[in-house]
């Protein structure tokens, strides 16, 4: 297993990942990940504003990836004297599932955060996806609140304090 940050080629498989995982959720009647976004390279670094991209790599082929903002507007407010990074897209590609995949990139994601001295984690999801909900909550992030969109669409906002567990994270 690798973890690394991707260049131009790598990052349009990782691209491919979403697209399926996209059109299989929807399939499934959990559409997530607006398509319009997903579509391209483009569209994807216009929506994240040119966010870092890393993949996870089993024997050599893309498993999964995710992405790294370090600022994020539209659900979050911050304090100036603080740092963050927001997780996006965290996906893993149908072929590795059930593997503990998610885990083992979130687990890179929250020692990686505190080697660069990051002071807190935050991601999202819709609420009502229970086994993203339940993996964040696993995984040492707590639920920080619900908010609900002018659709009627409720997202779970969770973070993890790195001050709270700097210390005997190994």
């Amino acid at each position: 297993m690798e973890l690394k940050e991707l260049n131009a080629a790598e990052f349009e498989k990782l691209l491919k990942i979403y697209q399926s995982t996209a059109a299989w959720l929807a399939e499934k009647g959990q559409a997530m990940w607006n398509p319009i976004y997903i579509a391209d390279r483009e569209s994807f670094v216009t929506k994240y504003l040119d966010p870092r991209c890393y993949g996870l790599y089993m024997d050599g082929d893309l498993a999964g990836g995710f992405i790294i903002k370090k600022r994020e507007d539209f659900f979050w407010s911050e304090d100036p004297e603080r740092s963050y990074w927001y997780i996006h897209k965290l996906v893993v590609d149908r072929l590795y599932s059930g593997m503990g995949l998610a885990d083992a990139m979130l687990d890179w994601i929250l020692r990686a955060s505190i080697e660069a001295h990051i002071d807190s984690v935050r991601l999202e999801c819709y609420s009502d996806r229970k086994y993203l909900t339940d993996l964040y909550l696993r995984c040492g992030f707590e639920l920080h609140e619900i908010q609900e969109m002018d659709d009627g669409v409720k997202i779970a906002l969770f973070h993890r304090d790195n001050s709270e567990v700097s210390e005997g994270f190994e």
